[in-house]
């Protein structure tokens, strides 16, 4: 069977001789179209990265206001993105480009925000002895440490935090001491290092 048609070659050349620039064909602006429209093939390998990043700026950002600020402004970008220049179909690469990035940044950002604040909880604020009551959640035996580790979810009308960690020595284990379990136990709690 013998093939009569080549692939074309030219196609791309054609796509990048049509990138548009303001100013000078040399511009920087035409410049990082022409990148971009070059590299076409690898930009959704950046959609990950940008995510991370977005992650990242949520531990570095240094309280709730700057990190909020930080979701708006990647939100206004890309919202700013989609109002200049139209609808999907209508837009160049590179404003994809921008879209997709300050899109995810903003995802980012806000997935672990969300999650941080559905699993966080307020930490014990200042140590407190008394009896501790609540059933044991999970049990992890450190062998190593001689210490038997229980995290407990203590009774409401306690004042402390729903869950607490409470540790008690290997030999004074008991195999009644499994998850679900009821307890009432002398303890003091001491809340987390600063």
């Amino acid at each position: 069977m013998a093939f009569d048609i080549a692939p074309s070659t030219a196609f791309w050349q054609r796509q990048m001789a049509r990138v548009s620039g303001a100013g000078l064909p040399g511009s920087g602006r035409a410049v990082l179209a022409r990148f971009a429209l070059a590299e076409r093939d690898q930009l959704p390998v950046w959609i990950t990265p940008c995510f991370a990043a977005g992650i990242a700026a949520w531990f570095i950002l240094p309280g709730v206001d700057a990190q909020l600020a930080w979701i708006a402004l990647c939100a206004a970008l890309a919202l700013t993105t989609r109002a200049l220049h139209g609808r999907w179909p209508e837009m160049e690469l590179m404003p994809r480009c921008v879209f997709v990035a300050a899109l995810m940044l903003a995802m980012g950002s806000t997935l672990v925000m969300a999650r941080a604040y559905v699993i966080g909880a307020e930490p014990l604020a200042k140590p407190w002895f008394g009896t501790l009551q609540g059933r044991i959640v999970e049990r992890d035996d450190l062998p190593a440490r001689g210490l038997v580790r229980f995290m407990v979810r203590t009774a409401p009308a306690l004042g402390l935090p729903d869950q607490v960690r409470v540790n008690l020595a290997a030999e004074k284990d008991d195999v009644v001491l499994r998850p679900g379990a009821v307890i009432a136990v002398r303890a003091r709690l001491m809340p987390p290092a600063q």
